[in-house]
């Protein structure tokens, strides 16, 4: 969901059957200070941005069942190849 310059991270967590959504306020040693359905984000919190050119990938927040097959990911997104990763390692 988000970061703060501090570094807190604010994520979500989908949990089956049922997808309940439980936010989690995690702290940058990563111990968990704070779980809840619905977490206040701070004002400074730092939110990803969707570029608008990705029409088909606009969709913020998770996933909605990380399930790659039903949800056609593999459509839209292609994995590297291992000349592609390779090139991405050394870069980095």
């Amino acid at each position: 969901m988000g970061i703060t310059p501090q570094f807190d991270l604010y994520t979500e967590e989908i949990y089956p059957p049922d997808d309940d959504v439980i936010h989690h306020h995690i702290h940058p040693n990563g111990t968990m200070l704070h779980s809840a359905e619905n977490l206040t984000l701070p004002s400074d919190c730092i939110s990803p941005k969707i570029h608008a050119n990705l029409v088909m990938l606009n969709y913020s927040g998770g996933r909605l069942r990380g399930m790659r097959e039903a949800e056609r990911l593999i459509e839209w997104a292609r994995p590297f190849s291992i000349a592609e990763k390779m090139t991405l390692i050394e870069a980095l």
